[in-house]
């Protein structure tokens, strides 16, 4: 998100969408720009590459599957839509991070199981959080906020698998769920981060780690 969104990751890459253009803003010291969302019908689409590859689905078969970590910085303008998506890959057992279902100041992650406790702080303070959440098939689901973990969800995740393409500020599988802020540095892994790692993303960009 600094300044375009062609530099691909693999074969991947952004593609803004909405009825006015979307800008970009300094995101924090250090972290050049990141993408602004109006929350009426803006959100950046990954294409370019095989979607398969943004995920990882539970099979009971192979050990290495059913893993998922992702990261990112967001900034909340306004919390103004019922399940407010910061990005997703679809509903039901694929993965989403949104706004807290009963319209809360929270967020809250999806991935292969229900959200967790409600026990992770307010973020609609208009300051930068950043999250971490980690899907985990043998131990459950984690959202990090801060550096700082919530919302642990005990029942085992079985991640599945979605021809849907992941959207960046919009959920795919539920329409009309626009993030309304400020979002950078999102970064996706097949699988868990260790304590370490978190606490380097809780405190850098993802070019220094």
């Amino acid at each position: 998100f600094d300044e375009n969104y062609e530099e691909p990751v693999g074969n991947f890459y952004g593609e803004p969408n909405g009825t006015n253009e979307v800008v970009f803003v300094e995101s924090m010291d250090g972290f050049g720009q990141a993408v602004s969302l109006d929350g009426t019908d803006q959100f950046v689409e990954i294409v370019g590459g095989d979607e398969n590859n943004l995920e990882n689905p539970y099979n009971v078969d192979d050990p290495d599957s059913g893993n998922w970590s992702i990261a990112g910085w967001f900034r909340v303008a306004a919390f103004d839509t019922s399940w407010q998506c910061l990005l997703s890959k679809g509903e039901g057992s694929n993965y989403r991070v949104a706004r807290r279902s009963g319209d809360t100041n929270k967020i809250a992650y999806a991935g292969g199981a229900p959200e967790g406790p409600a026990d992770s702080p307010d973020v609609g303070d208009g300051e930068w959080h950043s999250f971490v959440a980690i899907t985990d098939a043998a131990m459950g689901t984690d959202l990090y906020i801060d550096g700082m973990p919530y919302e642990h969800q005990a029942q085992l995740p079985q991640l599945t698998g979605s021809d849907l393409p992941l959207m960046i500020g919009e959920n795919p599988g539920a329409r009309n769920r626009e993030w309304n802020g400020d979002i950078d540095d999102i970064a996706l892994w097949n699988r868990v981060l260790t304590q370490e790692e978190v606490e380097q993303l809780n405190s850098a960009p993802l070019g220094t780690l």
